[in-house]
């Protein structure tokens, strides 16, 4: 039975998704292999440490957007699209540059730009 999508059903989705993705902070080799990042998350020691920093805060924009009280919602939801939005242009400035598998680039930017059309969306409510 599919769920309707409403600004409500987009906020906690987008909630749920980030809040989720805190789990990469546990295993951050696998959240990059996950990614695209195979021979990065062999080799590169500085992956683990930045893989841990995205997945916290990550999950904490996902706590607080479920977890923020009605009358702060839209600043709280607008907080995460401005860092959805940085997150795509630093996926297209990655595609660009092309140090990254095109796989990882493009799996970045279609996750930060679902991501910032779920938090339009939640906007609206």
């Amino acid at each position: 039975m599919p769920v309707e999508l409403t600004p409500s059903t987009a906020r906690l989705a987008l909630g749920a998704g980030r809040t989720s993705f805190a789990a990469a902070w546990l295993q951050p080799q696998l959240a990059g292999r996950l990614f695209g990042l195979r021979r990065a998350a062999q080799t590169d020691v500085a992956l683990p440490f930045l893989m841990r920093l995205f997945a916290i805060r990550d999950g904490a924009l996902g706590l607080i957007t479920l977890l923020a009280p009605a009358e702060r919602r839209k600043q709280v939801l607008a907080v995460g699209v401005v860092v959805d939005a940085a997150d795509l242009a630093a996926a297209v400035l990655m595609a660009k540059d092309r140090r990254v598998p095109r796989a990882t680039a493009v799996m970045s930017a279609l996750a930060a730009g679902f991501a910032v059309a779920l938090g339009v969306f939640a906007l609206r409510d």
